[in-house]
């Protein structure tokens, strides 16, 4: 059998190697996804962000509480946690809205699904202009990134560290905790992201045009 020049044989090496590594990233990226939507991650903040002008929206405020969530029989003070996030996420990127309206919003441009959950790809028919962006696998360094863009990520709890999915937006971070607005925290500020222990997913809204 005739033999490979010396070149040809190491470009195969080299691509094999590619393959190799390729493959061995790809089943790490699984591997980490999946045991984070299981199990969850702890995240640490490591420098400091002051959280600005924070708009605070509880879920339960009786001007939206009541308020059906599409054509579903779930409504805003049970479980509207996710889109009072938005709401103050969607302030901060100078948008002027509040709950109640964009789940008005959300209603009117069929972006809930059945059980009422926000279809994320169809955010921007309701607020043309916005979209999300998000990853399965995240860290501090993540959140602190997006902090200083000047971004407010949506990150998926267990309420408390053992409760009912629960959603929260860091607005800062502090003494190594990141600090969120808790749609559920009657103290009306920033609480430290450690109350609900570790966290499950990850969204943050931008700018598409």
């Amino acid at each position: 059998m005739r033999r490979l020049p010396r070149g040809v044989r190491l470009l195969v090496i080299v691509v094999a190697v590619v393959v190799l590594v390729a493959a061995a990233l790809g089943a790490w990226y699984v591997a980490r996804a999946y045991l984070t939507k299981s199990r969850g991650v702890e995240l640490h903040a490591s420098v400091e962000v002051a959280p600005g002008d924070v708009v605070v929206f509880l879920q339960s405020d009786p001007e939206w509480a009541d308020e059906a969530m599409g054509g579903t029989r779930f409504r805003m003070g049970g479980s509207g946690c996710l889109v009072s996030c938005i709401a103050s996420a969607l302030c901060a990127m100078g948008v002027e809205t509040d709950p109640g309206h964009v789940n008005a919003a959300f209603t009117a441009a069929g972006v809930y699904d059945a059980e009422a959950n926000v279809v994320w790809k169809h955010i921007g028919r309701a607020f043309p202009g916005v979209g999300y962006r998000y990853t399965r696998v995240f860290d501090g360094r993540r959140i602190e990134a997006d902090l200083r863009a000047g971004l407010r990520p949506l990150l998926g709890v267990r309420y408390l560290g053992g409760g009912a999915q629960h959603w929260v937006e860091v607005v800062g971070s502090h003494d190594g905790d990141f600090l969120v607005m808790d749609p559920l925290a009657r103290e009306r500020k920033p609480i430290p992201l450690s109350r609900h222990g570790r966290v499950f997913y990850y969204r943050v809204l931008v700018r598409t045009t």
